[in-house]
This record gives structure tokens, C-alpha cells and sequence, in this order.
């Protein structure tokens, strides 16, 4: 629910400024994907497994030529069994992130790269009990678009630093992802 809150708060926004006029010859792209996450920590690879599927969306807005500011999110669940217990466990994460996107090239073929920061929100629960922590993490991404006139494809690779405090013991639950997308400008 409050992924949805946060895409309609952000959709809201961008449709306001655009009617009041307040930006001007500004070019908006919205992206819908998937891809794969993985967790760097040991313990939650052993019980997740990898490469594990998340589904995104992204909203950017066009600042000149070649920038861009963009918030994305994703929904990333995956279900496991314990390593002492074999009981189920469920592992969910949702961001907020935002950042600036530098587009490379000219032409059909955009090369990018991105830098940006996120809320993330966490919940793990299982027989033991149940975790619901929130977290601020830091991303990098590079990835490339091709343009099919206002269309175009998305594909690009993430890196996430995400660490939680839980109970006292830090847990890195960032890592690689690789998402890719269709995406349309307007």
C-alpha cells in the first residue's frame, strides 16, 4: 500500500507542475520492468537462494540535453526455508530511491549512468517472528537505452548499499541488480 501511495503522490506531482506550466519544454519517461536482485549477505543467499525476481517502475523527468531526475521503485518478495528450521520465511523490500541520470550518445543508443539514494522499507517474516525495519540506502547504475521513436528499451545493472540494524547485528542486504524494461517518453 505504501509503494502505491508513493507512485501516485510522485504521478500527482509531475502532472501538476506540467499543467501549471512551472516546467516548460521538459520531456517525462515512464519505464515498467523486472529483473533480478541479489543480497550480498551469506546467511540470506543460503536461505533465498539468488536471483530472485523484483518488478519496477521508474519515473524520470528530463533536465536539459543529457540529465535527468528520476524516482524508481520496485517490489521484491521472495519466500524460503530457514537453515536450522526447515519452516518458510518470507523476505519482502520495497524502495523509494531517487536520483540524477546522466544520458551519454546521441541517436537511438543511450548509454547511462546513474547515482542515487533510497528509503527502503523491510519485512521478514517466519515462525520466530517478525521483522519490519526501514532503512536509507545509496545506489549506482549503468545501463543503456534504445529508442524505438518515443519507445524504448531499458536495460541497465545496479548496484545497492543497503545495511539494517536488526537486534543489534548489521545485516547487508544490498547488492547487484539487473533490471530490464519498456519504457515510453512523453
Amino acid at each position: 500500500m505504501r509503494k502505491l501511495s508513493l507512485i501516485f503522490i510522485i504521478i500527482t506531482m509531475i502532472a501538476t507542475f506540467q499543467m501549471s506550466g512551472m516546467i516548460n519544454n521538459s520531456k517525462f519517461s515512464i519505464t515498467f520492468g523486472g529483473g533480478i536482485r541479489n543480497i550480498s549477505e551469506g546467511i540470506f543467499e543460503t536461505v533465498y537462494e539468488t536471483n530472485n525476481i523484483a518488478y519496477s517502475i521508474d519515473l524520470a523527468l528530463k533536465l536539459g540535453k543529457s540529465l535527468e531526475m528520476f524516482a524508481h521503485s520496485d517490489y521484491f518478495k521472495v519466500e524460503g526455508e530457514l537453515e536450522f528450521e526447515p519452516k518458510a520465511t518470507t523476505l519482502t523490500i520495497i524502495p523509494a530511491e531517487a536520483g540524477l541520470r546522466i544520458l551519454l550518445g546521441k541517436g537511438k543508443f543511450k548509454p547511462y549512468l546513474g547515482l542515487g539514494a533510497g528509503y527502503y522499507m523491510l519485512k521478514e517474516e517466519n515462525f520466530i517472528g517478525k521483522i519490519d525495519e526501514n532503512s536509507i540506502g545509496f545506489f549506482g547504475e549503468g545501463g543503456f537505452r534504445i529508442y524505438f521513436g518515443k519507445l524504448f528499451l531499458d536495460l541497465k545493472l545496479k548496484y545497492i548499499q543497503l545495511k539494517y540494524d536488526v537486534s543489534g547485528t548489521e545485516v547487508d542486504l544490498g547488492g547487484l541488480a539487473y533490471f530490464g524494461g519498456i519504457g515510453i517518453s512523453f
